[in-house]
């Protein structure tokens, strides 16, 4: 298949446009912000933040090269607009020179605001000035030098054919305000100064064009010269830029010219803010204002039952991630460049991170027992665990442990969860030991009497009352008399009977007291409570001893003379018991 002349010109164009994007796209558009690489020197708040990462590597800048810094680009040097930040980390190399004459290196003009900070070192060579002209009529001044940092030099002055009249010269363009923070060096220089030019004829006199005016290598750039023409000449020469403002921090090394101020590098274009977020933790610091490649200050730590603070963390997982202050708030040494510095160029978030209490506690049963002991130790037990243990104490239940063998209700209490188990809890210092202390509650029981046939209080109802509720332990006193009557005096009758004594539902007898005056018996374990159960009261029948008079009878129907003895004499009978009397 052949292709048409003017259809290989359409593609070929087509490729070179594709082609010239790429490169373009390549060259010119800075990073994005959000970059993982630049996580820790991302762009906020600024135009444009050049970061130049690696170790000892030189990275050169000439004037072939688009060099971006603020919103504007130029072949001739470095153009700062607005705020910008220049961040060259330790090891590093930047070298920016121009080609072109009467452009600075890094243009930093009035108005605007550069900020170099780091631990590498920069370069930076103003363009040279230009030599002066000869023409028929005169020449031209040279023009200025351009400071390595600052201001472009000033053009050349003009000409002009009619002698003894000058042009007014071009002056040197001022400088903004520098920054220079952390221990970043700077070894700037301006370029060479521009010469006049000379032209002779006769009958004229000598006329030189005045030279452009030198610039420092950071500063307002030098102004450019004038002319002279004419038997006397009138020279003129513009002015050097103004040197703007330095400020500089303590550890900067500048090779150019004394420095005009110092900062603490605590500067409103570098400040940021940290959150603390405590991760269930109390107290402490809430938030800190830092500022980038300066030291944090440190903190007041958070606290939280049960656990020790680890420190605060860039990541919200348990591990990994870098640590930013300590156990005990003081800034974390990452060591490297940065040490106790804040490294990022954006507002962050912190975490705490937590580690869970370890004690030596030992379980006392106080009266009762644990896990069938009288006391049950727990080695190095973590915060939050759980412990399975039995707890026995005849007639009562478990209540809860406490720091002191005698239970107060304004102690510190530790129960068991809802699965009966023991839960570790925050007892203390990590490490330390302890002891707690079991109490118990009585058991409470609802009890019916069976009066078995007889009176309880005066009432023949075969459980009477219906039920009471004691506990475990206490005090119930028995009479025979109806004095008293309530649930711990029972009045207890059965006509022909006596009190016998009191049997469980196991028919298990429950021991009668004496307290000297008065009988009475403890309430029994008995069981779980709550429950329901039954005593049943015990009655003896009342013995009684029978005499039998016959009435002067014998055996036999026979007479007994006065003053014999009747036969039998007596017998003993139970009440309600049957007897013969044959």
């Amino acid at each position: 298949m052949k292709i048409k002349k003017h259809e290989f010109n359409i593609v070929l164009m087509v490729l070179i446009l594709v082609f010239a994007l790429a490169l373009t796209m390549f060259f010119v558009a800075p990073k994005k912000e959000d970059d993982p690489e630049n996580d820790s020197v991302a762009s906020s708040g600024f135009k444009s933040v050049i970061n130049i990462s690696g170790a000892k590597q030189t990275i050169n800048f000439v004037s072939n090269i688009i060099y971006r810094m603020g919103n504007a680009s130029t072949e001739y040097g470095g153009q700062v607009t607005g705020t910008s930040v220049m961040y060259i980390p330790k090891d590093v190399t930047v070298n920016m020179s121009v080609k072109y004459y009467n452009n600075a290196a890094i243009i930093l003009e009035t108005g605007n605001k550069l900020i170099v900070v780091g631990a590498g070192t920069l370069n930076a060579t103003g363009g040279a000035g230009t030599d002066g002209e000869a023409g028929n009529w005169g020449a031209n001044g040279g023009a200025g030098a351009s400071a390595g940092i600052g201001g472009n030099g000033g053009a050349p002055g003009g000409r002009n054919e009619q002698a003894g009249i000058t042009e007014s010269p071009q002056s040197g363009t001022s400088m903004g305000i520098l920054y220079v923070l952390g221990s970043v060096k700077i070894n700037a220089y301006s370029g060479a100064t521009g010469n006049g030019a000379s032209y002779w004829t006769s009958p004229r006199t000598l006329n030189t064009g005045y030279h452009g005016l030198s610039a420092d290598g950071i500063g307002g750039g030098g102004g450019g010269g004038g002319y002279g023409i004419g038997t006397n000449p009138i020279v003129q020469s513009g002015s050097n830029g103004g040197r703007g403002t330095l400020y500089a921090q303590d550890g900067t090394t500048i090779n150019c010219r004394t420095r005009d101020y110092s900062t603490n590098g605590k500067i409103p274009e570098l400040q940021y803010s940290i959150t603390f977020n405590k991760n269930n933790g109390s107290g402490g610091s809430s938030n800190q204002t830092v500022y980038f490649y300066q030291s944090m200050s440190s903190i007041s730590v958070p606290t939280r039952p049960g656990y020790v603070f680890q420190g605060y963390y860039d990541t919200s997982a348990q591990s990994g991630g870098t640590q930013y202050f300590t156990s005990s708030g003081s800034p974390t040494n990452k060591g490297g460049e940065f040490g106790t510095k804040y490294d990022k160029f954006k507002d962050i978030a912190l975490y705490a991170r937590w580690a869970k209490e370890k004690y030596n506690i030992t379980l006392n049963g106080n009266g009762g027992t644990i896990g069938g002991n009288s006391s049950y130790p727990l080695t190095n037990c973590e915060y939050g665990s759980e412990v399975s243990l039995s707890f026995e104490k005849t007639g009562h239940k478990f209540k809860c442990f406490t720091k002191n063998s005698t239970y107060k209700s304004s102690d510190t209490s530790y129960t068991l969860n809802s699965s009966g188990k023991f839960v570790v809890p925050d007892v203390g210092n990590s490490g330390g030991s302890y002891t707690l202390y079991a109490h118990w509650d009585a058991e409470t029981y609802n009890i019916k009497f069976d009066n078995n046939k007889g009176t309880i209080n005066g009432v023949e109802n075969t459980y009477n009352p219906s039920s009471y509720d004691y506990t475990y332990d206490e005090k119930i006193y028995l009479y025979s008399t109806s004095d008293r009557g309530d649930s711990t005096h029972l009045y207890l009758t059965k006509t022909g009977y006596t009190f016998a004594g009191i049997k469980d539902s196991n028919k298990n007898s429950i021991t009668i007291l004496n307290d000297g005056t008065q009988q009475y018996f403890k309430v029994p374990d008995l069981g779980s409570s709550p429950g329901n159960y039954t005593l049943t009261i015990q009655w003896a029948p009342i013995n009684y001893t029978i005499k039998f008079d016959k009435n002067n009878v014998g055996t036999n129907g026979k007479a007994i003379s006065p003053g014999g003895t009747p036969n039998p004499q007596s017998k003993d009978i139970d009440y309600d018991k049957d007897f013969d009397l044959s």
